[in-house]
């Protein structure tokens, strides 16, 4: 793990839940399609298990067979609300500038396809404070599998020993440890606490502020 301040190159950063508070859209883009296209009504606390993974999983829970059709169906739900629902995490914003300016790199490591994921950044002009965004495209397997946070430190050639993966998911923190880097979860995550602390992060961020300590 590395040592607070000095030993931290770089942080990889999921995108929804722990940068960009897509909560509200995320619940009811699904809450709309299952309403619409399967008649389901669900709540936010049984969607919430769902969030991080690809799109086509979480649809293919529900109905296999129609799951394609249901991407679709969210999607085009997702674009036409994302702007007036998706928010930056209050603070966030100027905690990722001080760490771009005080030398740690920064990279996006999302299950989340890369037109959404960059229009989320566009949106609150966070776009250049990443070198790079890894997406669903980039790898054929996605969190908890390690292959993104390896792509990401492909991508930065950096060792993992020098890098922190920070999600609000344990499919963060198993991504990150799969791929050798220390761990942070997010303490205004959605997922309940114990959870989460059972995970065994190295470090727990209560808030955004938190994030400094990884300043050189």
């Amino acid at each position: 793990m590395p040592a607070k301040g000095g030993g931290v190159k770089a942080l990889l950063l999921d995108l929804d839940g722990t940068v960009l508070d897509t909560n509200q859209l995320i619940v009811s883009s699904f809450q709309h399609t299952l309403g619409e296209l399967l008649g389901l009504t669900v709540t936010a606390e049984q969607l919430y298990p769902y969030f991080g993974e690809p799109l086509i999983h979480t649809m293919a829970r529900f109905a296999p067979d129609r799951a394609e059709e249901m991407v679709a169906h969210y999607r085009a739900y997702n674009i036409a609300h994302h702007d007036n629902l998706a928010r930056v995490f209050p603070g966030l914003g100027d905690v990722l500038r001080r760490l771009r300016e005080g030398g740690v790199r920064l990279a996006i490591v999302t299950s989340k396809y890369a037109p959404m994921a960059k229009r989320g950044l566009d949106l609150f002009g966070l776009t250049p404070l990443f070198e790079t965004l890894v997406t669903m495209e980039t790898t054929p397997r996605h969190k908890p599998d390690p292959a993104p946070a390896v792509a990401a430190l492909e991508r930065l050639d950096l060792p993992p020993e020098e890098t922190v993966m920070v999600g609000d998911s344990v499919l963060d923190i198993e991504c990150g440890r799969g791929a050798g880097t220390a761990t942070a979860v997010v303490g205004w995550s959605v997922f309940p606490r114990q959870d989460l602390l059972a995970s065994r992060p190295d470090y727990w961020l209560d808030r955004p502020d938190d994030l400094l300590q990884f300043l050189a």
